[in-house]
Order: structure tokens, then C-alpha cells, then sequence
């Protein structure tokens, strides 16, 4: 107990301060968090990286797949033997899946 006793606290003037201080970290840190965001943002989206905002795509004419890319879409033998090869598991027969592919593309 008489380590106890011998604790000072802080007084209010000792409060004040330090929180006074711990708000202007926080405003720092904030203004540099948020400035840092909009220059590495505005950098990304000049230099191509990432789209700018209220960008529109038009993936009918921009997105092109391989000549048949949904020729083994039913088929994923191959993917599960080498999955639970990788694992050590033996599995009889691997799933397919039953893709209705539409004929128009």
C-alpha cells in the first residue's frame, strides 16, 4: 500500500495537455493520410493505372475472348486431379459441371 500512496495523478492542466497534443497528431496524421490518398490517386488515375471516376466501358467492343474459350468449360477433370494430387487425396471420378453455354457467342 504504501507504493500506492505514494502515486501522484496528473492534474487537469497536465490533462489538457496531453490531449491537446494528441489532437494535433491526430489532425497531422489525418491531413498527411488524406493528402497522401489524393496525390497518389490523381498520379495513379493520370498515369493510366486505374480508371478516373465516371468512367464508362464498353465491353462489347473492347472485350474479346479466345477462339474457343468455352470449349472446355464442362471438363474440370483436370483441375480437381491436380488439386487433390497436390493434397494426396484419391478421388474416383472429379465432378463436371453442367454449363449451359450459349451458342450465340
Amino acid at each position: 500500500f504504501s507504493e500506492i500512496s505514494q502515486t501522484a495523478f496528473p492534474g487537469p492542466i497536465d490533462v489538457a495537455k496531453t490531449v491537446g497534443f494528441m489532437a494535433i497528431i491526430f489532425c497531422v496524421s489525418a491531413f498527411i493520410i488524406l493528402k497522401s490518398d489524393e496525390f497518389l490517386r490523381e498520379l495513379y488515375i493520370n498515369l493510366g493505372f486505374i480508371p478516373a471516376p465516371g468512367t464508362e466501358f464498353d465491353y462489347d467492343k473492347t472485350l474479346t475472348l479466345p477462339k474457343d474459350w468455352d470449349k472446355d468449360l464442362n471438363d474440370l477433370s483436370g483441375v480437381f486431379d491436380v488439386a487433390t494430387k497436390a493434397m494426396g487425396v484419391k478421388v474416383p471420378e472429379a465432378p463436371t459441371l453442367n454449363v449451359d453455354v450459349p451458342s450465340d457467342l
